[in-house]
């Protein structure tokens, strides 16, 4: 059988023993071009890269808690620490230098501000929060394995509202009231007011320029660590602090590109002539005490000399006060330059001739003699020593003078039962609450003498001389409620903020006083800003105050913790506290800020634990302040036997919760005997302390948690015996 063409195995030709490896083992050979390898030990290269790298990050992740090694702050070492070991050592570290006072100056008059006083803090604890919130970024965690630092910035946060009240509590000393022209008339005798300048720290630039000054003292002192560790000094003077190291107080700040030194262009008031402005090199200073020229700073580096100003440092006074020894002594000061305050010169809009003018033209013949009022059939005579008791002489803010009249004290002084008689009361406006929500119930006049239809007519025979024409004849007319609908209206009420019932058990006393306080809290207005006082609204506890007593063992509760009236077997006040409890809880459930609110000595069954108030005029109150930005209405009713209180107004937040503490700190009652038949025995009440936590909740912004705090003592059990003492826990005897 024939063969097919081509090479036969037994074939005598040699091929080149590469070829014939080719031909033979196809699969086993290949060209290989250098680039190729390359390209496979680059690849195993980065897989063996990235498994040591994941390696590492893996354990940095494992260092739960801790700060990344080789983290600095400030030249302070904190790496590898927990967090709270950080803060103790930063805080020990640089609170010396960050706690010294701050130098102000104004007008040659050197003052000294404490920042933590005046709401300027460093914020250790976000800092080092911070520099922990590094550890889960690869690039931060894994280089800290293998000692490499990084260089973390000291955090600060600026309360401005305290800020501003801490600078003008410390130039209340150095401000000098201006005083214009007028007229008083003590005793119905005219008394000249001579006008006087005065003087007057601009509060708003010296709030910005000390925040920029206490936020570029703490970023010297960043700046100093830097120039140490190989920065210069010199390049990093002009470096403004981070914006991200400034965290958000009640009130936040932002340092600006320049501090606003100069009074604004369109300030309303008295005309005001603004000291020279200081250079830029300067800041505006805070003043709380009179303080001596400052000494040189302790610390080395740029934090020893401050940057040179163009402008000379005011001159300071010499003789050191004793408030300010201390600093003068040696003590740290802060690591940032004076700040001089910006002072306004106050002129009076009044001059001395104006007020000659008035006192000639207005204020002699308005005492010259008694003033006839008559208001229908009743005449009123106002002789100069009264009717000076309602006027005054005051500046028409066009430099000239002109009178004011109190027609609503005028009005007081007529007899009131005769007036009765003749008018027609108005109807106040007044808000109630009807399904869970504000409902308006509006108001009308009545008909009689309108306090504004009294001073006109008043006023308009103050410059007569003679008898027969210094009578004023009122003609009646519409008598206006205090508040009416328009008024009421404007205030712009939506919402119940927060409501709550306080039950009590039924007596003839308790529920005279708690309708009687009911009445006089509904219908109060507060104003944003406005501090609220129940004491100041409901006035003593008396008889003549509408207040009914109420006899021995009628059941209240004192702020003392002893239950029968508070303060005498015939207390007009018992049952008030009914009041402030649902007071308590209204303005609490609406968010408003807490001043001051006592709870009772020892725990009451019909309230929560750390959820009511005590009241005992004059001195145990119950104060918040308005802070919901907009207007408040008080709305209050009793029954019989329950006080119901409402917030209106327009609500702050989304919702208000409440998380509440187990009991801790227990103190068991002792038990006390008493003898005689006027013993009267009673159950021992443990002693304990409570939290209560309130969170506010606004949409885009982080919760806000507040703790009320209360610690109530036990009360003893009471056993009635022959034997007098007290013995241990009750159950031990």
């Amino acid at each position: 059988m024939p063969r097919p063409a081509g090479p036969r195995d037994d074939d005598t030709r040699l091929l080149p023993a590469e070829e014939h490896w080719a031909r033979r083992h196809p699969d086993h050979h290949r060209t290989r071009r250098p680039g190729r390898r390359r390209s496979r030990v680059v690849l195993v290269s980065a897989v063996a890269t990235a498994l040591v790298f994941g390696g590492m990050y893996a354990a940095a992740l494992a260092l739960e808690g801790q700060v990344p090694k080789g983290t600095v702050v400030d030249g302070v070492g904190i790496g590898g620490l927990s967090r709270a070991d950080a803060e103790a050592k930063l805080s020990a570290a640089l609170a010396p230098k960050l706690a010294a006072p701050l130098r102000l100056t104004a007008d040659g008059t050197a003052f000294e501000l404490l920042p933590e006083a005046a709401g300027l803090h460093v914020d250790y604890a976000g800092t080092v929060a911070a520099a922990a919130s590094g550890r889960s970024d690869p690039l931060v965690a894994v280089p800290a394995l293998i000692g490499k630092g990084r260089d973390v910035p000291l955090r600060v946060t600026v309360d401005r509202a305290a800020l501003r009240d801490a600078i003008a509590k410390a130039t209340a000393g150095f401000d000098k009231a201006m005083v214009d022209g007028g007229v008083t008339f003590p005793g119905g005798v005219p008394t000249p007011i001579a006008p006087r300048p005065g003087r007057q720290v601009d509060l708003d630039a010296a709030v910005n320029a000390v925040a920029d000054a206490f936020a570029q003292g703490v970023a010297s002192v960043h700046l100093a660590a830097m120039g140490r560790s190989g920065t210069s000094p010199t390049a990093a003077a002009g470096t403004a602090l981070p914006a991200d190291r400034l965290a958000t107080a009640p009130v936040g700040y932002a340092i600006p590109e320049k501090s606003a030194l100069a009074p604004s262009p369109d300030a309303v008031g008295p005309k005001r002539s603004p000291s020279p402005a200081p250079s830029p090199t300067q800041s505006p200073t805070p003043t709380v005490t009179p303080a001596t020229a400052p000494s040189p700073s302790t610390h080395s580096g740029p934090l020893q000399t401050p940057a040179p100003s163009a402008t000379p440092a005011p001159k300071v006074p010499a003789a050191p006060s004793p408030a300010t020894a201390g600093a003068a002594a040696g003590a740290p000061s802060f690591p940032a330059p004076p700040v001089t305050l910006i002072v306004h010169d106050l002129q009076p809009t009044v001059t001395p001739a104006a007020v000659a003018q008035a006192m000639q033209d207005l204020a002699r013949p308005a005492m010259s003699g008694p003033v006839t009022l008559v208001t229908g059939s009743v005449k009123t005579v106002f002789k100069p020593a009264v009717l000076g008791r309602y006027l005054a002489i005051v500046p028409d803010g066009r430099g000239g003078l002109t009178p004011r009249l109190d027609g609503v004290g005028i009005r007081g002084e007529i007899d009131h039962d005769a007036l009765a008689k003749l008018e027609q009361p108005p109807v106040e406006a007044a808000f109630t609450v009807t399904g869970g929500k504000p409902v308006l119930l509006p108001g009308h006049n009545g008909t009689g003498y309108a306090p504004a239809a009294i001073q006109s007519a008043v006023i308009a025979v103050l410059t007569k001389t003679s008898s027969a024409q210094r009578v004023a004849t009122v003609p009646i007319g519409p008598l206006p409620p205090a508040l009416t609908t328009e008024a009421a209206q404007a205030l712009g009420v939506k919402d119940v903020m927060g409501t709550y019932t306080a039950p009590f058990a039924a007596s003839t006393a308790r529920t005279a006083t708690v309708k009687r306080a009911a009445e006089l809290l509904r219908g109060q207005i507060l104003q944003p800003g406005q501090v609220f006082s129940l004491n100041q609204v409901l006035g003593a506890r008396s008889a003549a105050n509408g207040f009914v007593p109420a006899a021995a063992g009628d059941g209240a509760v004192s702020p003392t913790g002893a239950t029968g009236p508070t303060g005498s077997a015939q207390d007009a006040g018992a049952g008030n506290s009914l009041l402030a409890t649902a007071l308590f809880n209204a303005e609490y459930l609406a968010g408003l800020k807490d001043v001051e609110h006592h709870p009772h000595a020892v725990v009451t069954d019909h309230f929560p634990p750390g959820m009511e108030a005590a009241v005992a005029y004059p001195d145990v109150d119950l104060k918040f302040q308005n802070d919901s930005g907009a207007p408040l209405y008080l709305w209050a009713g009793a029954t019989e036997n329950a006080v119901t209180v409402a917030v209106l107004g327009q609500k702050a937040y989304d919702s208000v919760q409440t998380e509440m503490s187990p009991h801790y700190a227990q103190v068991a009652p002792k038990t006390t005997a008493v003898p005689g038949p006027a013993c009267v025995p009673s159950d021992g009440v443990p002693g304990f302390q409570v939290d209560v936590t309130r969170i506010l909740t606004k949409s885009g912004q982080d919760p806000v948690r507040q703790v009320f705090h209360t610690s109530y003592a036990a009360q003893d059990r009471v056993v009635c015996g022959t034997g007098t003492g007290s013995g241990g826990p009750a159950g031990a005897a």
